[in-house]
């Protein structure tokens, strides 16, 4: 019988056990495509449920960009909401990398969200983690929304790739995770972008 060589022994038994990481999950937990869009939050169990270890979802044919942040939105995952945005958002840009109209920040750092209902439990618990990676370190919280109460607020969606706006722009702000932005440091990225910082380098600019 054959012996494998060490090398070739240990890539093979890394697959398996990422392939069976990825028997544990189906397309449906990480985004229903033919679901009803409502809005939800997060509940205790998706936190409680945030992965240490985050699945290869490429196992489930879901392609994931070299840099799933460069997109084809301003600054390749930033948006704006109308040509007042964009003059604000070249005079900040250009002194700064992070917003300094007022206006444009969140009050008592708290930033009011709300989900979709189409993220399956996967989704739901690795945003959960990039959520928490905040309250962990920083003083922003994210908290739900309450609809007689926050007019302004962040609604993550599987939209057009991975993107979102800069700042507090003001009612139903989106902020786009399709399928392959599902990956907590890709979350982080564009929470951080909501929260009111640039980071990118300059792109095309694509009012919305």
């Amino acid at each position: 019988m054959a012996v494998l060589p060490k090398s070739v022994y240990f890539l093979t038994l890394q697959f398996v056990l990422l392939l069976n990481l990825a028997v544990g999950i189906k397309l449906e937990d990480v985004i229903n495509e033919n679901g009803i869009d409502e809005e939800t939050t997060l509940t205790a169990s998706d936190f409680a449920r945030a992965p240490e270890k985050e699945f290869n979802l490429t196992l489930l044919g879901i392609q994931i960009k070299s840099d799933p942040t460069m997109g084809n939105m301003t600054e390749g995952d930033i948006a704006l909401p109308n040509f007042k945005g964009f003059i604000d958002y070249r005079n900040s840009r250009l002194e700064r990398s992070a917003v300094r109209q007022f206006y444009r920040r969140w009050p008592n750092g708290e930033i009011p969200y709300a989900i979709s209902s189409r993220y399956g439990p996967y989704s739901r618990s690795v945003i959960a983690k990039a959520m928490q990676k905040f309250h962990d370190i920083s003083c922003v919280r994210f908290v739900p929304r309450v609809r007689n109460q926050h007019n302004d607020y962040l609604y993550i969606m599987p939209h057009d790739g991975c993107y979102s706006l800069v700042g507090r722009a003001g009612g139903s702000q989106p902020v786009s995770l399709e399928a392959d932005c599902i990956q907590s440091g890709t979350i982080i990225h564009e929470l951080m972008h909501a929260i009111g910082f640039f980071m990118n380098n300059p792109g095309t600019i694509i009012i919305i």
